[in-house]
């Protein structure tokens, strides 16, 4: 378990947007050190899980963790498991695919670089074409999300801002 991909990036992006949650409230709220960490990775658990239940109300909750929270729900939880988004897999796959095309064009033609993870089976690289369809998925994906968004603002005659 400790090996798996999915488990390290899943426990990464909790406790990287936990940290970020409590320092965007340490100075605006009056909870203890402690209470700002539950109540941050609270929140962050519910948003990565799409549970949908916050310990605050969406009126008192600044706009920059809001965003956060968004982005976690997009990212969406591991494979097999019932949240919604992205799944971390596709969105640890696509990161990949960035980085060997950027690197890529940095090094020779001949090296040659695989991407593989680590699953309950062992490490498996992943395929010319798993690689297409986790990059495909997120980009039809993330169109859709900004269609929807603005949409949703154009027809309910709506603002991202106050």
């Amino acid at each position: 378990m400790l090996n798996n991909t999915e488990f390290k990036v899943l426990n990464m992006i909790v406790l990287g947007f936990t940290a970020i949650v409590m320092l965007i409230t340490y100075n605006t709220s009056n909870l203890s050190l402690f209470d700002n960490f539950v109540d941050s990775i609270f929140n962050v658990v519910s948003s990565i899980t799409t549970t949908g239940d916050y310990m605050s109300s969406f009126t008192t909750i600044p706009h920059a963790k809001l965003f956060l929270y968004i982005i976690l729900m997009v990212f969406g939880g591991s494979m097999g498991s019932t949240a919604g988004g992205l799944k971390l897999s596709r969105v640890y796959i696509s990161f990949k695919v960035w980085i060997k095309s950027i690197t890529d064009r940095m090094h020779s033609s001949r090296s040659i670089r695989y991407i593989h993870m680590y699953t309950t089976n062992g490490e498996c690289v992943i395929s010319e074409k798993q690689q297409k369809d986790a990059v495909n998925y997120v980009g039809i994906y993330l169109l859709l999300l900004l269609l929807g968004t603005f949409g949703l603002m154009i027809t309910a005659n709506c603002q991202l801002h106050e």
